[in-house]
Parts: structure tokens; sequence; C-alpha cells
């Protein structure tokens, strides 16, 4: 049985247990949110053996040079030995500047930087509460430098996310790091068809992207979906209806459904559907689904992109 030498102590790993599962249950405090490798907010650093791979992706090659791996993604075979990191160095402050209710349960969350976050679209940032409680949130349209704006959406039992509802307000503090991620549409021919599928606050990133697009010359025809589950957290309709007189190659359509299915008949009736770059972003449930039904009908899988929304909270500390 492999073992990880924390501190001075000897912790053994149980079978199937990442790191971050192990160091949990004996107590040690790490910093966790999507255990899901998307976040960052449990990278150690291992000072003893060599990290797997499958715990390094998405690091950067500073990153990688110092032996940093993410926790959730790590079950050791062999001991090592891990220490945690001073993540203020990667941190900067940000300020709550505003909050909007956008629907019953998705909030625009605006924070104002003193130093400029120089972002792509597409791109997700992790915002900490102290520094144990940590969130990826993507960047939604109409972000700037020093003013980024984040759609959150509710989760039940999320604690993030109820703060964000029923706590934050004006002049708040906290904390980012970590910009992940990329524009995974940029290498696309200027003219090829692209179709946006938003789940619910998924809507903010897609039109980050999609007004990118748009305002930067692309000439091929730009289509969003949007799908809710209920009339209530349908929003920006105006906003939608306007950017499409703006760009005669944009269009919209607003979707209500209970479930995956209702979406995809609205997804299969797009034309020339396999021709198209398909970008889907919201919460992961329904994002899976939706690409599982794409790739079942011959789409290829270099056309399709996601960004799910991981609402996985962190363990209790």
């Amino acid at each position: 049985m492999a073992s990880i030498h924390y501190e001075q102590t000897n912790i053994p790993v149980k079978e199937h247990k990442s790191v971050l599962e192990t160091l949990l249950e004996a107590g040690v405090k790490v910093p966790n949110s999507c255990w899901a490798g998307v976040c960052h907010s449990c990278l150690m650093k291992m000072t003893t053996g060599t990290p797997p791979p499958s715990s390094q992706v998405g690091l950067s090659q500073e990153q990688l040079a110092k032996q940093l791996f993410l926790a959730c993604q790590c079950y050791p075979t062999q001991d090592i030995s891990v220490t945690l990191i001073n993540r203020q160095q990667e941190q900067q402050q940000a300020i709550v500047s505003n909050i909007t209710s956008l629907t019953p349960t998705i909030k625009e969350l605006t924070l104002a930087t003193l130093r400029p976050v120089r972002f792509q679209i597409g791109q997700y940032l992790t915002l900490w509460l102290g520094q144990t409680l940590a969130r990826p949130y993507a960047l939604a349209v109409d972000s700037e430098p020093t003013q980024l704006r984040f759609h959150i959406q509710r989760v039940v039992g999320g604690e993030f996310s109820r703060w964000v509802h029923d706590d934050a307000k004006p002049g708040d503090s906290l904390f980012i790091s970590d910009l992940q991620g990329k524009d995974h549409l940029v290498e696309t021919s200027s003219q090829q068809p692209i179709l946006f599928i938003a789940a619910e606050a998924g809507l903010g990133s897609a039109l980050l992207i999609a007004k990118e697009k748009l305002e930067t010359g692309y000439r091929g025809n730009i289509r969003l979906i949007h799908w809710a589950s209920n009339t209530q957290e349908l929003y920006w309709k105006t906003v939608l209806t306007e950017l499409a007189n703006q760009f005669y190659q944009f269009s919209f359509q607003q979707v209500i459904s209970l479930s995956v299915d209702g979406l995809i008949e609205v997804i299969e009736q797009t034309p020339q559907l396999k021709h198209q770059n398909i970008y889907l972003t919201g919460f992961a449930s329904m994002i899976k689904l939706a690409s599982q039904h794409l790739m079942k009908g011959s789409h290829p899988d270099s056309q399709i992109q996601m960004m799910p929304f991981i609402s996985h909270e962190p363990q209790p500390l």
C-alpha cells in the first residue's frame, strides 16, 4: 500500500483514493472545489516522487517544472511526499463592484481588479473566499481587463453560490487566480457556421465568444440556442434581439424543456448540423447528454467543444 508523507506524517492511501481524498480524510485542510481537475484549487507540490501525467493536465510549463500537480487527479501507486503551496503569490484581490439579478437563480457578479487581467475569450478564473473556498467560473460577456463579469447560478448546497446570492454586496473583497482555458474556436474558418448551445447560466460565456467573433469580422453564420428548464430562467432576450438586428449572420432561439429531449429536438432542426462547429456551455449534466447525442449522430468529435459548469462544492475541512 502506498503512503503519502505530509508534514512528518505518513498517511496510508486506500485503494482507488486520490491524494486529495486521502489528505481530507486524515484531517488535512487542502483547498478543493470541483474534484474534476478544472478549478486547480487543490494544486500541491510533490517533493518526493513523480506526479503522474493525468494529475498535471492543463498546468503551465512553469508549474510542471516546480513538480506541481492536481491532488484530486493523483492516485498514488508508490510512496510520495507532498506539501501545500503558497497560493497568495498567484492571487490578486478583487472587489465586488456590482451584483445584478438576471433570473430567480442566476446573478451577474462584477468584480473590479487593480491589475488588468489579460484574458482570452473562452477562459475562466478561480474565485476564492479566504484560502479554502474556491470555485471556477467562466468569464461572461462584457468582461473587461479590470471589470470581470460572471453569471453565477445558485447550486443547492453550494457554499460559494449561496454567498453570491445571499450575502455578497458591493465593496466585498475576494481573490482571483488561475486563468485557464482558451478559445477552442480560434482556428475555425471565418466562414464556417458555429452553433452555440447554452444551458441557463451558460449564456454569459457563450455570448462572450459569439459577440467577440461577430465584432472581429467573422463572416460565417452563428446560431445560439439558449435552453432553460422554465420561462423564468430564460434571460436577455432583448440583448440577443439587438445582436441579431446588428449582425445579419447571427440568430438565436430560446428553448424551454424539462429534459434534454426538447433541446435535442431543436438542435436536430439546425440546417447542415454535421458541418457546424458546436460549442456547448452550461451545467455539466445537460451539456454531457447533449454532446453524447451529437457524437452518436456521427458528428465529428473535433468539431464539438464543451465548457461544462462543474457543480461539485468543496468537502468539509
